[in-house]
């Protein structure tokens, strides 16, 4: 959507932490090279996706990759390729995130801990 309030909120966080960088939208064709780039691929679903193409390109650039634990999205991203965190559960997100972002490396945690 185009909610500007929660743009703006978004960019003024952002904009408070170096290690973020926003880089709006990316033409299909351009999502190879910014994957190559990109630390983490992280799509906090609230609803439900039908195989997202960002996704499975995410997974085959060997980025690593958290996504909601919902729909078809359970059926693209394991254990074994990535997160699967609580839908619409910000606390489990944030903590998760901070914890990466903490730890420097990218681990896949038993999230269920969370």
């Amino acid at each position: 959507g185009n909610d500007s309030s929660y743009n703006e909120q978004i960019h003024m966080l952002a904009a408070a932490d170096p290690r973020v960088k926003l880089h709006g939208p990316i033409r299909t064709e351009e999502i190879p090279e910014a994957l190559a780039r990109a630390d983490i691929f992280v799509l906090p679903s609230l609803g439900y996706e039908n195989a997202p193409y960002v996704v499975k390109a995410a997974l085959a650039s060997g980025v690593p990759v958290a996504v909601s634990d919902l729909g078809s999205l359970t059926e693209l991203v394991d254990e074994q390729s990535g997160w699967r965190l609580p839908v619409g559960d910000r606390r489990a997100w944030a903590t998760w995130l901070l914890g990466v972002s903490a730890a420097k490396i990218l681990p896949v945690p038993d999230v269920r801990s969370l």
